[in-house]
């Protein structure tokens, strides 16, 4: 008996080998693969690199943006030369030299007046260096002045006074005498005080918007000072903290005074009890 109940166990023991589950945890391994397989995202993450040139790209967007800027500039100059020299052109056509004809009685009338030297006939004896400082003015100074960052009412007046010097350029490099000694055409008489001409019109023009801008300017700067100093909350935030630092002395000698009186009164205990 006792050799069956042991050949029967022995039969048993193979029968619980079917418990064994390694293989089914052995066979998730191979889905590693499938997380590796996963990696190859990267190159799409790595692709989008190429988008750095598309922003550099954009850069030359600025200049794009600028151009109507300079358009509305040479449009608005080209118009007061255009204006000017015809103006010029018929008042020599229609007027005599010296002869005044009033149009608001004494206050404004024409007059064919040629002018060697600059506004209000100054620098009558100077034409040559007017004209060279008036032609590094209108090639030079005013478009780089133009080429700076600067608001749309400035541009404005960059344009009108670029419009009225090459007005007047022109007259002093083809009007006789020539040879940069050219005499500007004037034929806007007021009153008693000068004679003019579109091309001044223009300058003063420029000149008057140039000053507003100024003012504009220095108006919003100081309107900006005072919202600053007037923002509610500064103050009361400065106050804070001036006593918060102002308060913590006082709390570290608060503390010292307590650890004092605690070591007197646990001192005085001692020697009460030593007494009895």
């Amino acid at each position: 008996m006792m050799k069956k109940t042991e050949t029967a166990s022995n039969e048993a023991e193979p029968a619980a080998a079917p418990k064994l589950a390694a293989p089914e945890s052995a066979g998730t391994k191979p889905a590693e693969p499938e997380i590796a397989g996963t990696k190859p995202a990267e190159p799409e993450t790595a692709g989008t690199k190429p988008a750095e040139p598309e922003t550099a790209g954009t850069k030359p967007a600025g200049l794009d943006a600028r151009l109507p800027q300079w358009l509305g500039v040479a449009v608005i100059a080209l118009s007061i030369v255009i204006v000017d020299q015809i103006t010029k052109r018929v008042a020599l056509a229609n007027l005599d030299p010296g002869e005044r004809i009033p149009l608001l009685g004494d206050l404004f009338g024409l007059q064919l007046v040629f002018n060697p030297g600059a506004a209000f006939s100054m620098g009558a004896g100077a034409t040559r260096v007017i004209t060279v400082f008036a032609l590094v003015v209108c090639v030079v100074v005013i478009p780089w002045l133009l080429s700076r960052p600067v608001g749309r009412l400035t541009r404005i007046a960059f344009a009108l006074i670029w419009g009225g010097a090459i007005g007047n350029v022109i007259d002093r490099l083809f009007f006789p005498p020539g040879k940069l000694a050219g005499h500007v055409v004037d034929f806007l008489a007021y009153a008693d005080w000068f004679v003019g001409n579109i091309a001044d019109i223009a300058i003063v023009g420029g000149v008057v918007l140039l000053l507003i801008q100024a003012f504009r300017a220095e108006n919003t700067e100081t309107s900006n000072k005072l919202a600053t100093a007037d923002t509610p909350g500064t103050g009361e935030l400065e106050t804070s903290s001036k006593l918060d630092n102002a308060s913590v002395p006082t709390t570290d000698k608060t503390e010292e005074a307590t650890a004092a009186h605690v070591s007197e009164t646990s001192t005085e205990r001692r020697e009460t009890e030593g007494c009895r």
